[in-house]
């Protein structure tokens, strides 16, 4: 009898872990609402989603995988996805782009409830 309780403790226990894994990412990624803009279709769309993987993602419009954060530029207003230009091999040749619109350096993440 004292060994049938000490199983569903043990049992009871282990699940327990696993809940509290699973709820602090252990197991399940931790998703939220991000605004992104493909490149490719200039599609600008909300999506709940982990960043488990890196950009870029695949449109939810067209399919290409050329989804990127969506940025808005400070100075002129224009919302861009957040893709590094690129040498011939694929490399990144700078840290940051620029607004493809002004040039500026001067902008931050799109949030349309923000606007």
């Amino acid at each position: 009898m004292v060994v049938g309780g000490s199983v569903v403790i043990v049992v009871a226990s282990l699940f327990w872990i696993a809940a509290r894994l699973k709820g602090k990412g252990g197991t399940s990624p931790h998703k939220e609402v991000y605004t992104l803009q493909c490149a490719a279709c200039g599609e600008t769309y909300r999506t709940k989603m982990a960043l488990a993987d890196k950009p870029p993602w695949v449109c939810e419009k067209c399919g290409e995988r050329a989804a990127y954060f969506a940025m808005k530029c400070q100075d002129c207003g224009k919302i861009f996805p957040f893709a590094l230009p690129t040498d011939e091999n694929g490399n990144p040749i700078q840290q940051n782009p620029v607004c493809p619109n002004c040039g500026s350096y001067n902008y931050s993440r799109y949030n349309p409830k923000k606007d």
